[in-house]
Order: C-alpha cells, then sequence, then structure tokens
C-alpha cells in the first residue's frame, strides 16, 4: 500500500501515487462560448456631462479611460500630512483671483509702490489661506506663494499692456454636441483687441502636449475653440519656475512663444483642434472604447482593476 502523508484518526487521507479517481458523470455538458466585443459601448443619450475636459483628454489619450467616466466612480484623496498638491494649487488661484479683482489693468500694477504691492498681496494670500487651521504648514505655505506671487508680478510687469477682463469665469462649451461646464481662471484683453485665455499651473505644462495627432492637454484648446479669443497661455507657477507658455495670433501678445515651434498659426492651429476634439467627442458619444493608451495615459490612471494593459 503506498504510504500515507497525512492521516487523521489513522485513517489515510492521502496517498502518493494513489490511481486518479474515476470521472464523475454530470448531467451538464460545456457548450459552445460566443465572443464578446468590448471596444464598444452603446452610444450615449445625455450629452450634458460633467467634467467635460477630462473626458476628452482621457478619450484621446485611450478610449477606454475615456469610457470610464460613464461609470460615475469616486476616487478618494490619499491621506497627507499638511498641505495636499491640490490644496496648494486652489490657494494660488484664490490669491490670484482676489488680487486681479482689485487690480483690473497693467497699468493700475504699475501704480503701486513695493510697500503698497506688499500689503496688496499679503492681504489676497490669507484671504485665500483664511479656510484653514492655523498650523506651521499654512505659515510656510504663506511664505512660499508672496515668494512665487511676487516673481509672477515682476513678469507682469514686464508684458504689453493688458487689461484683466475676468478672473473665474464660467463658461459653457459644446464640441461636436457634448455639452459642458468650466471656468476659466483669468481672461486678459491686449491693447491691440486680442483676448488671451490663461490658465494656472502650479506643475510644468508643456505647450507641445497641445499639438499633435492627439491633444494630450485639451483643456485650452477646447477654451479657444469655444470662446472669441486670439491666444491662449499656461501661466506656470511653482518654485522651480516662473513664466507662461502660449501661442497667440499676434506674437506681440505674449511674451516669447515657444509652442510656434510645435503649433501651427494660429488660425489654421484653430481649425485642427477643431478637428481633433470633434472626433474625439463623438468617440466617446458613439461609445469607443478600445484599450489603445499613449505613453502618458496610465501615469494616473484609477482603473488598474479593469484594464488589460501590463504596466
Amino acid at each position: 500500500m503506498p504510504k500515507p502523508i497525512f492521516k487523521a484518526n489513522s485513517n489515510p487521507l492521502l496517498y502518493l501515487n494513489s490511481p486518479p479517481p474515476p470521472p464523475s458523470a454530470h448531467k451538464y455538458q460545456p457548450v459552445a462560448m460566443d465572443n464578446l466585443t468590448d471596444t464598444q459601448s452603446n452610444p450615449i443619450t445625455d450629452t450634458q456631462v460633467n467634467n467635460g475636459v477630462g473626458i476628452l483628454k482621457d478619450q484621446m489619450a485611450c478610449a477606454f479611460k475615456g469610457f470610464t467616466h460613464r461609470l460615475k466612480t469616486h476616487t478618494f484623496n490619499e491621506p497627507h500630512i499638511g498641505l495636499s498638491r491640490m490644496e496648494q494649487g486652489n490657494i494660488i488661484h484664490k490669491a490670484l483671483q482676489y488680487f486681479y479683482q482689485d487690480i483690473h489693468t497693467q497699468k493700475a500694477l504699475l501704480a503701486l509702490d513695493d510697500d503698497k504691492l506688499e500689503g496688496l498681496i499679503q492681504q489676497k494670500i490669507l484671504s485665500a489661506l483664511n479656510y484653514y487651521d492655523e498650523s506651521g504648514f499654512k505659515n510656510i505655505e504663506q511664505i512660499r506663494i508672496t515668494q512665487i506671487l511676487h516673481q509672477f508680478i515682476a513678469i507682469e510687469k514686464t508684458r504689453n499692456p493688458f487689461t484683466v477682463v475676468s478672473t473665474e469665469e464660467e463658461m459653457h462649451a459644446v464640441v461636436s454636441g457634448l455639452q459642458f461646464t468650466t471656468r476659466l481662471d483669468r481672461l486678459d484683453e491686449m491693447d491691440n483687441g486680442d483676448k488671451v485665455i490663461f490658465d494656472y499651473k502650479t506643475g510644468n505644462p508643456t505647450v507641445s502636449h497641445w499639438c499633435g495627432e492627439a491633444i494630450q492637454e485639451p483643456q485650452l484648446p477646447i477654451y479657444a475653440t469655444s470662446k472669441d479669443t486670439q491666444g491662449i497661455a499656461f501661466i506656470q507657477l511653482n518654485a522651480d519656475k516662473i513664466s507662461i507658455k502660449g501661442l497667440s495670433k499676434d506674437e506681440e501678445s505674449l511674451p516669447k512663444q515657444s509652442a510656434r515651434n510645435s503649433c501651427k498659426e494660429w488660425d489654421e492651429q484653430i481649425i485642427i483642434w477643431e478637428k481633433i476634439l470633434n472626433a474625439a467627442s463623438q468617440d466617446f458619444q458613439q461609445g469607443k472604447a478600445q484599450v489603445l493608451p499613449n505613453k502618458i495615459a496610465c501615469q494616473y490612471c484609477e482603473y488598474d482593476a479593469l484594464c488589460r494593459i501590463k504596466k
């Protein structure tokens, strides 16, 4: 008899080299399986959407990532010590919003002496920080933002004359029938009549991401095609670098424009943007959901458990 490996109550449970058990009789038999095509969903019926800018960005990065917006799932912020990156960005946005609600023109900005400028900056930063409890993190953030705003305002003083038309303006956009509501960080009008939309960024934005077969950063191109404007620009605001990066119809409307190395002239680029954005909108509305990510689509994707891409 084969040697038992385990025993319970002196009865062998498992034997080495034991013969396989006889096949069990089962009344059910396997049937042929159908393949399910999961690259195409049903067309949407409600074209009024939330997070429209994010939807088109994800649709162009990976159709499946665009489709996941239909799932209406919610993500949770990871625990953190101090102020999160999102909170830091919101504070800078608020401080600049409050500042340019008082200072509407470059002329008014230039008229401020150093003491008045410093007092106004501190007042607006404190207003933006008012929501947060007193802490060492809050004090450090006040110092950090003070340095950033002083560097940025120094650049503002060197621009061609401008008027701040609006800050945090609500805008309704329609892209090939897809409707959504968003906000413009800031809209300026230049002395030459050009209107330029600005978007504050605390990271490291790249204007070359506007121009290509797929638009990797579609927010400002969507604004440009949805509103009467002659220029768009990122305002980079972080401790490493303060700069304005953009593209405008008139070169004089913005500082040095590196976007001209990768984008077409303004009127031609608007046509290209409209074509690409309309195609992405139609793809989302028709339910295209292929898992074909571009090289950056997976960096901040929350759907690893659903996706079939190996990272």
